[in-house]
């Protein structure tokens, strides 16, 4: 009897983990292959990062996203004018979100944050002096894999740009210092999601 006990307390301990994990505001995932990806490599287009994010209770949470710039490892983001949506009126139960760079080798950098649903679309713009140097190798990639429970009032890195100090190469990185710091130029694509 008591090994059927310890059983079922075990069973019930374990239940209770799972239904712990999903005590996030929101769940969001990387996507590899959509519509807009296809659009900006047909047209030449920079770096393109896309997101499904579900909110788990539209009505009572808000989303902050935003872009980081960081030159050798200084963060440079208020001098350029950084570029952030905050959405405190979240009607949809879930939409897409990304950020494009418009044309890097341009002297000025078209950065673009946009979400859309089936009932909306919306557009951040932020045009800055272009801080990437010709001749030196650019890398970019999300930073989450999979499905991700976003946790009220946690800053999320989800995805980056960067261009290397080196002429030869790209170096891997083991961590956001890291990559902040060893690299000539490197843009962060952040969010967070908090109670209203």
């Amino acid at each position: 009897m008591r090994k059927y006990f310890v059983l079922l307390l075990l069973l019930l301990l374990m239940a209770c983990s799972a239904t712990e994990s999903k005590k996030g505001l929101a769940t969001i995932e990387p996507l590899e292959e959509f519509d807009t990806k296809q659009a900006a490599e047909r047209l030449s287009l920079g770096p393109i990062f896309e997101f499904d994010i579900t909110y788990h209770d539209s009505e009572n949470t808000k989303m902050d996203l935003w872009i980081e710039v960081f030159e050798y490892g200084t963060e440079v983001s208020g001098e350029q004018g950084q570029i952030r949506s905050i959405d405190e009126n979240i009607n949809v139960d879930s939409e897409s979100i990304g950020w494009t760079i418009i044309d890097p080798a341009d002297e000025k950098l078209d950065l673009r944050l946009y979400s859309y649903s089936e009932d909306s679309r919306g557009t951040y713009t932020s045009k800055m002096d272009t801080l990437l140097e010709q001749g030196f190798p650019t890398s970019h990639g999300y930073l989450i894999e999979g499905s991700t429970e976003l946790e009220a009032g946690e800053e999320y890195t989800i995805a980056t740009f960067y261009q290397s100090d080196s002429e030869s190469a790209i170096e891997d990185f083991d961590s956001l210092d890291e990559l902040r710091n060893n690299n000539r130029v490197a843009f962060l694509m952040k969010i967070k999601v908090d109670e209203k």
